[in-house]
């Protein structure tokens, strides 16, 4: 993740993993998963007193990839 997120912020790192939607495909993740791991980001950023303008960068990032990471409706 640490690669992915350097890349996608502009950093110098080189994400060579698996696009989102293959890298999570086999898994059931739900809508209140991937909001959990969002939460724990935003709780590690501020308990690393992060930027709030990154902070918000970083979690719409984030957000932006749900239709990927999701592979299993709430019904």
């Amino acid at each position: 993740m640490q690669d992915f997120l350097t890349m996608v912020l502009g950093g110098p790192m080189i994400y060579k993993g698996k696009d989102m939607k293959k890298a999570h495909e086999h898994m059931a993740i739900e809508k209140k998963h991937f909001d959990r791991v969002i939460y724990h980001v935003i709780e590690a950023m501020k308990k690393n007193k992060v930027e709030e303008g990154i902070m918000k960068t970083i979690v719409e990032m984030l957000n932006s990839l749900q239709g990927d990471i999701i592979t299993r409706p709430w019904w």
